[in-house]
């Protein structure tokens, strides 16, 4: 099968604050930057999930669909998305309590 090559026009950032503590929300930003001179939009889902030490995915904290994201040309935005606490202490409580 052969997939016909595509331009990496758009490149994705996600980060996240280094200052976060146990107890509070988790601030996550996406950023997307349009390096091409046409118009593009963007769909897909932003999953951020917990891992075991072994790499093997364990628990989603998120999932959030993107869908219809213009992004003009040459031009960058962000997304800034949240975590509650409450998602992150349950997990924090399923793997440390039992």
């Amino acid at each position: 099968m052969h997939f016909p090559y595509f331009e990496k026009d758009v490149e994705f950032a996600v980060s996240s604050d280094a200052d976060t503590f146990i107890g509070t929300d988790i601030k996550v930003t996406l950023t997307a930057k349009n390096v091409s001179d046409a118009a593009r939009t963007i769909n897909g889902t932003l999953t951020i999930g917990t891992t075991y030490y072994t790499g093997v995915f364990h628990r989603s904290l998120l999932n959030e669909p993107i869908r219809k994201w213009s992004l003009a040309p040459k031009e960058g935005n962000i997304k800034v998305l949240n975590i509650s606490n409450s998602s992150a202490v349950c997990f924090l409580m399923t793997y440390f309590c039992c």
